[in-house]
């Protein structure tokens, strides 16, 4: 079986989610501009990879073609009303704020009504400099260029947005006691007028200096005296925006204050509390297409007699695989990374199983507790 039929199923639109179908789009369009396909080929440079953008306005994918060119799409699901495509106009319209370009991605019909050539009327006749393209109902992986962005870039129009280096949830160095804190700030500042962001940090911040923070393991956090406020407030800022914790003035959203809730309650280092900031990754974040396609890679490695026994092994391969498939800039940064992910889905979340001290099974890779990742996606938290 191959990782794309894993994933999404016989035609790739009757069980995926929303976000599964989009990254497939995002997929199948960088390996036709790569293979040298026409016309994707001829809109975008071989180098763009597959990244996120935690702001809002989000996009639902972004191409980053690492050549300061920057492209962002609106993804909409077959099955949909028809007044769902053309709010999507709007929405791809808002990217160019921020993206250089921005594209509309919809079915061809929708309530048996030709959608796409509506909104092609539309693009065309006012004009609106956004791109269009379609699929078959019934087939994501067949894609259609209808209108094609502009030659020139468009946006930014206000300013540029922020571009992840993945399109899963960033996370580095942070504990989830820090976490806790920072939302037990945030909701202790939320009737201040502006943005609250720096100053909900630079509350923690002086806790982590001070050695008052707790690492994942339960134990207290040691960290070095020379800490770099910027790089820190980085590393919780974009996860706080991409997992929705936060809005972008730093006052916490309903998926912040409910997780907040939870930590209340329970305590911060309750599995509750784990879970629901676990669900918020998971779905929000994105980090259960990321541990979809690891597993899917896992299977195909082993049906393929890939080998690898080592960990060092392991990472080297799972990261230069990301990176085919254009999850990724470099291999060093992706490798990493898929550390800090294990790490975090392990001593975390506790969503792997483990091998003796390590979370690395020998010829195969990761095993991830489904039955918990299932539960935790079930769980109504917000």
């Amino acid at each position: 079986m191959s990782a794309r039929l894993a994933l999404t199923g016989k035609h790739g639109a009757d069980t995926q989610s929303h976000d599964e179908m989009a990254l497939e789009v995002a997929r199948t369009i960088r390996d036709n501009v790569v293979k040298g396909v026409k016309p994707w080929s001829g809109l975008y440079r071989s180098t763009i990879i597959i990244s996120s953008s935690s702001e809002w306005p989000e996009p639902d994918f972004v191409f980053d073609d690492q050549h300061k060119i920057t492209y962002g799409f609106e993804f909409k699901p077959p099955n949909a009303v028809r007044r769902e495509y053309i709010l999507g106009i709007g929405q791809a319209l808002t990217y160019l704020n921020q993206f250089s370009f921005s594209t509309l991605i919809v079915p061809k019909v929708a309530e048996g009504f030709e959608i796409a050539q509506y909104i092609r009327s539309l693009i065309k006749k006012m004009p609106l400099k956004i791109g269009l393209i379609s699929y078959e109902p019934n087939n994501i992986y067949k894609l259609e260029l209808v209108v094609p962005h502009p030659s020139k870039p468009v946006g930014p129009l206000q300013k540029a947005a922020t571009i992840g280096k993945v399109f899963w949830a960033f996370w580095m160095d942070e504990s989830i006691h820090e976490f806790y804190l920072m939302m037990q700030e945030s909701y202790k500042r939320r009737t201040r007028k502006g943005d609250i962001k720096e100053l909900v940090f630079k509350t923690v911040f002086e806790k982590m200096k001070k050695g008052e923070t707790y690492a994942n393991n339960r134990k207290s956090r040691k960290l070095t005296k020379n800490l770099k406020f910027s790089s820190w407030f980085l590393n919780y800022r974009l996860p706080f925006l991409h997992c929705g914790l936060w809005s972008a003035d730093g006052k916490l959203t309903l998926v912040g204050n409910r997780i907040l809730s939870v930590g209340d309650t329970f305590g911060w280092d309750s599995v509750q509390f784990r879970n629901a900031l676990a669900k918020a990754y998971l779905e929000n974040g994105r980090h259960l297409l990321l541990i979809k396609y690891i597993w899917n890679i896992q299977v195909n490695a082993v049906n393929k007699g890939v080998p690898h026994a080592k960990t060092k092994d392991y990472l080297d391969f799972m990261a230069n695989e990301l990176l085919k498939m254009g999850f990724g800039k470099a291999l060093r940064g992706v490798r990493r990374n898929l550390q800090a992910m294990i790490s975090l889905w392990g001593g975390g979340f506790n969503l792997l199983k483990m091998k003796g001290n390590g979370y690395y099974f020998p010829k195969f890779g990761l095993v991830f507790d489904w039955g918990k990742i299932t539960t935790i996606l079930q769980t109504r938290y917000w």
